[in-house]
């Protein structure tokens, strides 16, 4: 089976380290990057299951992007992690579509966990609507009719 591809944007060089060292030892392939422009060069290029997503960057507001990074890559896994631990920034974080958001700072076991998680409902959701797609109105599978 081939290993989850992680996106990690974050600006700090030493929880970058951290987060690829560590997610790297447990079967993560780490691709990274330091502001909102970069990340998203990135996204349009290359095919991710997950991302970690700081929430303040050099060039915005990570919060600003999910809605867009929703829409765009429905299947992505994204965790919001932050040094703001405010509810209402996390209630935003959701309602614009994160799966999760995490305060800083993080437990390494705890962040995996989650990133299982996040990911594991986000291939339930795609398998979902495979099966959406190939089921009719009556909830039949016109593929698979016996005739």
């Amino acid at each position: 089976m081939q290993s989850p591809k992680l996106l990690i944007v974050e600006d700090d060089e030493a929880a970058i380290f951290g987060y690829r060292k560590y997610l790297s030892s447990t079967g993560y392939d780490i691709s990274t990057a330091t502001c909102l422009k970069a990340a998203g060069e990135l996204i349009e290029t290359e095919q991710f299951d997950g991302i970690l997503l700081d929430l303040k960057l050099p060039d915005g507001n990570s919060i600003d992007w999910i809605a867009e990074l929703r829409s765009n890559f429905e299947h992505l896994a994204i965790i919001i992690t932050t040094g703001n631990g405010e509810i209402s920034t996390a209630i935003q974080a959701m309602k614009y579509g994160a799966d999760n958001y995490l305060t800083r700072p993080l437990n390494m076991p705890d962040l995996e966990i989650s990133l299982q998680k996040c990911l594991e409902i986000e291939s339930l959701r795609k398998k979902t609507r495979a099966y959406k797609r190939l089921t009719d109105k009556n909830g039949q599978r016109p593929y698979f009719r016996h005739k």
